[in-house]
């Protein structure tokens, strides 16, 4: 009877380590990859956790507290909108919590990067800031002006050459690349054959 009772402590202490094994302890450390996160609309950034120097991959419940700022699945976070959300790791009774600051940065650009024309031609450039024309605070340059001018984005070509459009916002240059030709001269005839109606 003896031997019985001690194969069932035995039993249950055994079965009590294999318990604990399994699920995380109460003195277990865990962390994720990052606290911080600052992300621009529509970039994604992955989130690990982990707990004792293991990397959790699955039973982890990701949630965000603004999905209009920004959206998670499986610890990869999408930035959705700007402001400022928490994303939060739950796993083994424990939650961890990233902070994300979402930003947008307007996409700026040139309305053409590269332009063919002849002497005496014009054209007009514009810097789009999100599709809309950036008005003011833009500073426009030619690097050759014997080949073309430029103000508030009117180019006019005076002689055959290359030249660079440059307008200059916000710390940075937009470049167009202008080529210019020589107008041809004289006059020229186009025959077409009309075939005869019967």
């Amino acid at each position: 009877m003896k031997g019985s009772k001690g194969f069932f402590c035995a039993l249950c202490a055994a079965a009590a380590l294999a318990l604990a094994a399994c699920a995380p302890s109460g003195g277990a450390e865990g962390s994720l990859s990052e606290t911080q996160l600052s992300l621009n609309v529509g970039e994604s950034a992955v989130l690990e956790l982990t707990v004792d120097d293991i990397i959790i991959l699955q039973g982890v419940a990701w949630s965000s507290d603004d999905e209009s700022v920004a959206a998670v699945q499986g610890g990869t976070v999408t930035a959705v909108g700007e402001g400022s959300v928490q994303i939060t790791a739950a796993y083994g009774g424990v939650t961890y919590v990233c902070a994300v600051e979402v930003v947008h940065v307007p996409a700026v650009g040139l309305s053409e990067e590269e332009l063919f024309l002849g002497v005496g031609d014009t054209a007009s450039l514009a810097l789009l800031s999100d599709g809309a024309a950036q008005e003011s605070g833009v500073a426009w340059s030619s690097s050759d002006e014997s080949v073309a001018r430029v103000e508030g984005g009117e180019v006019t070509c005076l002689s055959a050459g290359s030249a660079t459009i440059t307008a200059q916002y916000g710390g940075k240059a937009y470049p167009c690349a202008l080529t210019v030709c020589e107008q041809p001269v004289g006059v020229y005839y186009c025959r077409v054959q009309v075939p005869e109606l019967v």
